[in-house]
This record gives C-alpha cells, structure tokens and sequence, in this order.
C-alpha cells in the first residue's frame, strides 16, 4: 500500500503544476513520482513533449537515459479511442506509457489499476503469476490415452495477483515486468480490473519459465508419437474387426429370415394337397386353426 508522504509534493506553491486539481490525482501522480525516485530514476511532473504534442503527468527517466517512461494518472473518464491516441503520441517520439485507472477498461494499453483512498493507494493491477503443475508419476493428465503415461513435463497455470503501486512502477522500471499478451491466461478473470482475456504485467522469468514448459511438452509429445500412432493403427483394427463380424452377423440373419420365408412359403403350397389326402382318408374334412390342421374324429380334434 502506498502513503502519500507530506513533503512528497508542495501542492501550496503557486508554480505547482498540480495546483487547482482535486486531491486523487495529485495523490496519484505524487506516488508515482516517488515510486520512481525510489526505482533511481528521474521524475518530472506534467513533462512536456516537443511542439506540446503530449503533456506526461509524471515523466520518468533511467539513470543512463536510455528509457523514458510516461505514466498518465487518468482517473477522469476518457473514450477508448482517445487512450489509444494518445498512446500513439507518446510511442511515436520512442517513449514507454503506462496509464494509471481507477476502474476497469478495454483497451490494451499498458495499464495499472488502483483505488484510491483518502491519503493511501493500493494497486490491483492486472498481474499474473506462473505456477507449474506436476502430475504423480505415471498419471499424467496430458497422457491420459496412454497404457503408461511418461514423467509429466509440466502444467502451466497463470493465477492473478496483486503488487503494491510502489512495486508496480519499480517492476517496470527496471524492466522486470512487461506488458505482454498471454493466451493461456485468457480464461482467467481478475474480478479487481474485469479482464477476462488479454494482455497482462508479468515477470520475464515466468515467461521464460512457461517456454520451459513448452519445450518440455513438446519433447515429450515427440517421444510418445509412435506409441500413439500404433494405438490409433490398433484402435482402426478392432473398429475394422467388429465392423466385419456385425456384417457377418446381419448377413446371417438375412440368410436365416430367407430360409424361414421359403418354409413357410413351401408350407403352404403342401397344405391344400395335405387336406385334400386326409379326407380321402377318413371321410371327414379336416380345418385349420392357426397354422395347424385339425381334425375331427367323434367330435374330438385330434
């Protein structure tokens, strides 16, 4: 958390050039300024670009001159186009931007989010951390499809977090957090600055770790290709088998309804001769009840 300080900034001297603003703003800018100078590097309030194409509220500067950056404290509501706008002014003249809000946006420019409170500011900036996963031996869940799964290479997992405002402008100072876009953070919903997919402030170490990672994974697909390839060969076989034996199956009992027809169909081209030679025989007609032929013998069907 960071405390405005009472000698941080004389807001009461006539060429302030934070005077006539509300207090927020110059709370903000007066942190930022002193976040910078803690960095080591140089900080000049309301900096002014060439020909007055952009005005920076705290302009910081390395120790070797090499990098600027211009953070603009803008708790005022401003359209996204205009952010962008003037973003382009600050990149085009070779200067970094990092825009300071008190509430979630849209657009992609490198930001921080904070609430301000009185005389103190706390950060919830759109930050993610690595951590890697590792399945138990032999039950990996990349491997799953596997008969014995191989050492699990690694999970990257991106969680939020958080860093005081301090932190947050001595990270970028010193170029150990960038601004960078991650899918595989994209799932992940940070409820403080409502990004749901994006781009995120991150350490190059977990970049750099989460390359690791990939390479690993990578790897490690290539040594079960084979091994898959000959699971995938096995599974086209037993589809192909019982593929077979249910043609097989439906072909005999295609065969077998053909018999059945043809019986029946003989059955009845014999029945009529078959009555025809009973009663020659015993005198009386017999009659069908069904598919059977009955016959009368002193009024018992026998």
């Amino acid at each position: 958390m960071v405390r405005a300080s009472a000698g941080a900034h004389d807001t009461a001297r006539a060429d302030c050039p934070l005077t006539g603003e509300t207090a927020d703003p110059r709370l903000l800018k007066s942190a930022i300024a002193a976040a910078v100078r803690e960095a080591g590097w140089h900080a000049t309030l309301e900096a002014t670009g060439p020909q007055g194409r952009w005005r920076a509220d705290v302009l910081a500067t390395s120790p070797d001159d090499g990098r600027r950056v211009a953070w603009e404290a803008q708790l005022a509501r401003q359209h996204d186009d205009d952010t962008l706008a003037r973003t382009k002014r600050y990149t085009g003249d070779g200067l970094e931007v990092v825009w300071v809000f008190d509430r979630p946006v849209a657009s992609a420019v490198p930001a921080v989010i904070v609430e301000v409170e009185h005389s103190s500011i706390r950060a919830a900036a759109p930050l993610v951390r690595l951590h890697v996963d590792r399945c138990q031996p032999g039950a990996c869940s990349r491997y799953r499809d596997l008969p014995a799964a191989p050492p699990c290479p690694g999970h990257e997992r991106w969680e939020p977090a958080t860093l005081d405002l301090d932190a947050s402008v001595g990270l970028v100072c010193r170029d150990t957090a960038v601004w960078v876009r991650l899918p595989a953070a994209e799932n992940k919903h940070d409820a403080r600055t409502g990004r749901s997919a994006g781009w995120w402030w991150t350490s190059p170490v977990y970049l750099r770790r989460a390359e690791a990672v990939h390479d690993a994974q990578r790897a490690t697909d290539t040594q079960v290709t084979g091994e898959r390839a000959a699971m995938r060969q096995a599974k086209q076989q037993a589809e192909h088998q019982r593929s077979q034996r249910e043609r097989r199956r439906l072909a005999d009992a295609e065969r077998h309804a053909e018999r059945l027809a043809a019986l029946v169909e003989r059955q009845e081209r014999l029945t009529p001769m078959v009555i025809r030679q009973v009663t020659a025989q015993v005198g009386t007609a017999p009659w069908r009840r069904g598919q059977r032929i009955v016959l009368l013998v002193d009024d018992d069907p026998r």
